[in-house]
């Protein structure tokens, strides 16, 4: 009789966590098309010490999917993957997509990536009428925060100030992307990092800024 109370408990343990456990999600639970009907899909794992980042993209009209994965803002690798038919192209990314909401994944809304300002002032600068630098610079922060994981550059304006505005997922990493760009492409400015929460700003870098803000 004992040994069946024992077997017994054990079959009880096994069910509960059994019944506990979230359901595994299949191709079919995906959806990986964005607006204009591509596929674009960008996640992230929270779990560890690290914030690590995974995302697939279609390469329009070529049938190849890029995909690329790594630890934000610190290492990343990317590769390709081929498929005869958009039909394929699509089940290749579902099932893709699958496994890695499986391993704790997540895809994000807007509301969980930060907007930041980066400024210059002219005087550093420089003439703010020179459209090709301005392009230049906005190209390389695109290229930088991509290749990192943590979003893109929105785009730029030339104003009172030069200001890029860049979306990051997260906002501490973007800083050390940010000056790093402009240390290895040999841009000597010392930009203003600026956090925009709703109505109110932060100054990420430089620290213990002194200066005046304005967004205008």
């Amino acid at each position: 009789m004992k040994r069946i109370a024992e077997l017994f408990a054990v079959c009880c343990v096994v069910f509960f966590f059994a019944g506990c456990r979230q359901p595994s999600v299949t191709p079919d639970d995906v959806d990986v098309l964005n607006d204009v009907g591509l596929i674009s899909v960008e996640m992230y794992h929270t779990g560890g010490n690290d914030i690590r980042f995974w995302r697939v993209r279609e390469m329009p009209g070529r049938s190849t999917l890029v995909v690329q994965e790594g630890v934000l803002g610190v290492s990343t690798r990317s590769y390709e993957l081929f498929e005869q038919t958009q039909e394929d192209l699509e089940r290749v990314a579902k099932e893709q997509v699958a496994e890695k909401l499986n391993e704790g994944y997540k895809v994000y809304g807007p509301e969980a990536y930060s907007q930041l300002i980066l400024q210059i002032e002219l005087s550093e600068w420089g003439d703010p009428d020179d459209i090709e630098k301005l392009i230049m610079v906005e190209e390389l922060l695109n290229e930088y925060m991509l290749n990192s994981g943590n979003g893109k550059c929105l785009g730029s304006d030339a104003g009172a100030k030069i200001s890029f505005f860049i979306t990051a997922f997260s906002a501490e990493i973007a800083v050390n992307t940010i000056l790093e760009m402009f240390s290895k492409e040999g841009y000597h400015y010392n930009p203003v990092i600026i956090l925009e929460k709703g109505s109110e700003v932060q100054v990420l870098h430089p620290e213990n800024f002194q200066g005046d803000i304005s967004l205008i």
